[in-house]
Formats: structure tokens, C-alpha cells, sequence
């Protein structure tokens, strides 16, 4: 009746001969198959079946398969990792270029010595002249952390970790290129929780193996 079938059962088996023969490449590589066979099951049920109601799990499926192979090679995480890192290493870079980079601290920016010009007792803020652009400086206190465009990647990337960039900075949302380097730090944000706990899952194995 063209109703979508699938037999775990042969790959399983072959599975426990590869493992029992000593070829374990070739038994995660089946085990893979099997993955590969059981999610092209469900987009095909899911063609015969409209009311199918497991988007959710075909989505984790696919994501799984593409990044860490169902957990048979959670080592592949790293490169998507790196490539995030990456981008967000330049995007945070070209934001600090153009001066789109500010203290995130209210008690900073709002403080009359923030302001170059301001009066009042500054004698632990100090100017910070911007590297490119010469008509933006400001006012910041001397222990203030200065800003770092691989640092702040990695610190709003990784959700556990704290290197003091992600608290301290935040891009303006203001001209051309604001809004963009905003909506950026959110995208990167989200990866970095994608990523990171599709890795832990993978490395600790979480997911279930044959």
C-alpha cells in the first residue's frame, strides 16, 4: 500500500558482526546508516502522513546527524564551533571598528564622567581614544576592561563561561550598521547554546548507542 517501513533489524545485526570481528569503523559507520535510514523513514511518513505530528524530533534528528553523526562522532562539533567563532571574532571586530562597541554598565554611561567633557570628580577615569575612529571617545573608569573582539566571541559564545567582555560591552544600536551587529550578538548567543549542549550531550554520551 506504499505505507513508508523501517527494519532496524538487519542493521543492528550487522552491527554485532562488524563489533564481534573487531572492525568498530565499520560498526559505527552501519550504526550511522541505520540513524540515516530511520530519519529518511520519518520524512517519508511524514509525506504520506500531513497530521504527522514529530517535526520536533526529525529536526533534532537532522541536527544531530549533520553535527555530531547521532553521537558516533561527537569530535565534529568542533569545526561548526570554530567557524562561529570565527564570524563572530570579524562581526564584533568591524562593530568595534566602527565605533558601534559601548559600556554596557549604567553607572558607566550614565555617569557626567563618561562624557570627555563632563565635570566632576573623574580622577579615576581616564579617556579612551578610539583606535579608528577619531571623533568617538569617552570616559571610562581605570579599571574598566577594555574591549576585545576575539574575547568578547568567545565569552558570549560559550553560556557558562565568564571572561568580563559580554557584561561589560554592548553594540549601539544606532545607524547603518547597529541593528545588524545587535541582531548578531543574539544569533551568536543562540548558537553557542546549540552547539555546546548538542557537544556535551555528544562527548558525554547522552545519546543513545547501538
Amino acid at each position: 500500500n506504499g505505507e513508508p517501513i523501517f527494519w532496524p533489524q538487519p542493521y543492528e545485526q550487522l552491527v554485532k558482526v562488524f563489533k564481534s570481528a573487531g572492525h568498530e569503523r565499520e560498526a559505527r559507520l552501519m550504526a550511522i546508516a541505520k540513524q540515516d535510514a530511520y530519519r529518511d523513514y520519518l520524512r517519508r511518513h511524514a509525506q504520506a502522513h500531513p497530521d504527522d505530528k514529530r517535526r520536533l524530533n526529525r529536526l533534532w534528528l537532522w541536527l544531530i546527524g549533520k553535527l555530531i553523526r547521532y553521537g558516533y562522532e561527537p569530535w565534529r562539533i568542533i569545526w561548526p564551533v570554530i567557524f562561529v567563532l570565527a564570524m563572530g571574532w570579524l562581526v564584533f571586530f568591524k562593530a568595534d571598528h566602527d565605533g558601534q562597541m559601548a559600556p554596557a554598565k549604567e553607572r558607566v554611561y550614565m555617569h557626567a564622567c563618561f562624557d570627555p567633557g563632563g565635570r566632576g570628580d573623574c580622577a579615576d577615569w581616564s579617556v579612551r581614544e578610539h583606535k579608528w575612529r577619531k571623533d568617538w571617545e569617552f570616559r571610562l573608569p581605570e579599571a574598566y576592561p577594555g574591549f576585545t573582539s576575539l574575547v568578547y566571541s568567545l565569552d558570549t559564545f560559550f553560556p557558562i563561561v565568564d571572561l568580563h567582555q559580554e557584561s561589560n560591552w554592548n553594540p549601539i544600536n544606532t545607524g547603518v550598521w547597529g541593528g545588524f551587529f545587535r541582531l548578531y550578538l543574539w544569533l551568536h548567543i543562540a548558537l553557542g547554546w546549540i552547539l555546546t549542549t548538542i557537544g556535551v550531550i555528544g562527548f558525554t554520551g547522552v545519546i543513545k548507542k547501538d
